[in-house]
């Protein structure tokens, strides 16, 4: 028979209590001198029980989800040559237009837009070489006319 302290065994109460540990005392069968019977310990045999059957435990909560596989710290993914161009038609400044259909130069329809822009902006850019400001001498205000043909 194993000799334990005192403190040792307090422990293993309060560990039990707390559903932290478990034990089972092994015994034998025996008969005493008067013939009764008679359950010897042997030893012990100690568990610790799992979290979940501890007193006053709770789970963790859940961790939040992950974002899906690829999307951290990826860029968004770059728009193509027409897109650009098709953004910057609305800034109304055609000389980006053409320089971003430019850039791309496996694209067909983007080299296509490209020509026939620059064809379109050599166009404007004649007719306002024409153009002057000039002052209307009809009226003493002296008002300017900010793109009257000059003939």
């Amino acid at each position: 028979m194993a000799c334990i302290s005192k403190r040792v065994a307090r422990g293993l109460v309060k560990l039990k209590a707390a559903g932290v540990l478990n034990w089972l005392r092994r015994c034998r069968e025996g008969r005493d001198a008067h013939g009764r019977y008679r359950l010897e310990q042997e030893t012990n045999a100690y568990a610790v029980l799992p979290f979940s059957q501890w007193k006053g435990y709770q789970a963790p909560p859940e961790p939040p989800t992950a974002p899906e596989a690829g999307t951290w710290g990826k860029p968004p993914p770059a728009p193509d040559a027409l897109t650009l161009a098709a953004q910057e038609r609305f800034a109304a400044v055609p000389r980006t237009v053409i320089s971003l259909l430019e850039a791309e130069p496996n694209n067909p329809l983007a080299r296509s837009l490209a020509r026939f822009a620059r064809t379109l902006v050599g166009g404007l850019l004649e007719c306002q070489a024409g153009t002057e400001t000039a002052l209307d001498k009809n009226h003493n205000s002296g008002a300017r006319l900010v793109g009257a043909r000059v003939t």
